[in-house]
């Protein structure tokens, strides 16, 4: 056991907690034991603290067989987040073991993206001292099915980056496979490798849009300046998209004065793409001297031109957008009020941002009045619970879910009872941010397992990912 998770216990954290303080006793016979662990520690304590537990279950158990079992039981687990913490759990395995390997590489197949995502990590993390993970992400690259070379690539992109994995990664720049050349120009982008700049910028013309994006993202990271003028010169071609993705690409590594110009005048351009993209470019570059140009395009023909602009407006800070914003609060389209809302309460005051705030819990749309709900919950202003409490009786799951989550921010005591209720919802992601906000209300670890327990909450509801074949 580790000495820094001990010193984490303490009178305020859930008993489970102590119970780390003797798990070198038993870590390395009691299987079950050491599983219900596991489980009661995802039930009590959040995902995003849950590593230097993980860190000492995997450390000291220091047994094979022991961990074997453990990971046999846990992957099989109907709750994520349970098979999420078998992810870190694994990082501290014997990297060589073909079992504890075999696991994480069915994880991630997982139908909870999270979990997926976190058994690729472990494996990225693992690359560098594992023949066995080495060998497993080399022959998925070489398959001819694209599915197992997006595997092999996702754990590669999660490894050290070293001149082998960079020659990698821009060889797979031109798999035929839209998943695959995506991923390796994200990765290229965190290479900080300037030979990634040229294959990057052909990927601009890409046929795939994410592809694009990532390309964009990457020479962002890179700080590809060098790219300019190749991007000026794809500004005047008469394909639109090309001028979208240039005007992006600008925006985030664009020499500042001569793309501002040229981001001005792609503002009256025929094409609505093209003049959101710029609008979002210029706010990207703080361009200050834009602002005219933009608080025109506040009143574009293209409702998400005037949301580009909108948000453009906010990152500029200039107060002379503060009335022209006001008025976009009772623009037709709800992208472009919540936009506008949050673009004023950046440039506003806390007293003017408050007013911003309840105005918008009166709008018409419930994203707007959610979005406001949440914002006076972070900033604790009471106000909020009203409104919040009527949202977490909704039906779409991912505005009871946010509800719920602000509802724990604002503290307020009117909440306790309606985000015990949550814990009976059948979304998991309402439940689970019920539980951790719950917590923040100091409800007792002990009434919190307990609740949990009487409400079924373990139960998972799981759903197949998304995207294209």
């Amino acid at each position: 056991m580790s000495k820094g998770v001990s010193k984490r216990a303490n009178k305020s954290q859930p008993p489970v907690i102590d119970e780390m303080q003797s798990v070198g006793e038993y870590a390395r016979t009691d299987v079950p034991r050491l599983v219900g662990l596991c489980m009661r520690l995802t039930a009590a304590v959040p995902p995003e603290n849950l590593e230097p537990y993980a860190a000492a279950i995997g450390k000291d158990t220091t047994a094979a067989d022991t961990l074997q079992q453990v990971a046999r039981s846990l992957a099989i687990s109907e709750d994520s987040n349970v098979r999420s913490f078998l992810t870190q759990i694994l990082k501290y395995c014997s990297p060589d073991d073909e079992m504890l390997v075999g696991i994480l590489q069915w994880l991630t197949t997982d139908n909870d993206e999270r979990v997926s995502d976190d058994a690729y990590i472990t494996l990225g993390h693992l690359y560098g001292t594992s023949n066995l993970v080495a060998e497993l992400a080399n022959s998925a690259l070489e398959s001819r099915f694209s599915h197992l070379r997006v595997a092999g690539i996702r754990i590669l992109a999660n490894t050290e980056t070293n001149s082998k994995v960079v020659a990698t990664m821009l060889a797979l720049l031109r798999d035929k496979n839209w998943r695959v050349r995506e991923i390796a120009a994200r990765a290229l982008g965190k290479s900080a490798n300037k030979r990634a700049i040229t294959p990057l910028l052909k990927l601009l013309k890409d046929d795939d849009d994410d592809v694009r994006q990532s390309a964009i993202e990457a020479l962002g990271q890179l700080g590809a300046l060098q790219a300019s003028k190749q991007l000026f010169s794809i500004l005047r071609n008469e394909d639109d998209s090309a001028r979208s993705i240039a005007a992006q690409a600008l925006g985030l590594i664009g020499k500042k004065r001569q793309a501002v110009d040229e981001l001005i005048r792609l503002l009256k351009d025929d094409d609505w793409i093209v003049r959101q993209s710029a609008a979002d470019a210029l706010g990207r570059l703080n361009a200050v001297n834009a602002i005219d140009s933009i608080l025109q395009a506040l009143r574009d023909k293209d409702y998400d031109v005037r949301q580009s602009a909108a948000k453009a407006l906010g990152r500029l800070g200039d107060r002379r957008a503060v009335e022209p914003l006001f008025r976009a609060l009772k623009d037709e389209y709800e992208l472009v009020r919540e936009s506008a809302a949050r673009s004023l309460v950046q440039l506003s005051g806390e007293e003017q941002a408050s007013r911003v705030l309840l105005h918008a819990l009166k709008d018409k749309s419930w994203l707007i009045r959610l979005s406001a709900s949440q914002a006076l919950g972070e900033s604790g202003d009471a106000r909020a619970v009203t409104q919040l409490l009527r949202v977490l009786r909704y039906k779409d799951s991912n505005a009871r879910q946010k509800a719920a989550h602000a509802l724990g921010t604002v503290g307020d005591r009117r909440a306790l009872k309606p985000l015990i209720k949550a814990l009976q919802d059948k979304d998991v992601r309402v439940r689970e941010s019920a539980v951790q906000r719950l917590m923040l209300c100091h409800v007792s670890g002990k009434l919190l397992v307990l609740l949990m327990c009487c409400f079924g909450w373990q139960r998972r509801i799981r759903t197949p990912k998304k995207g294209k074949e």
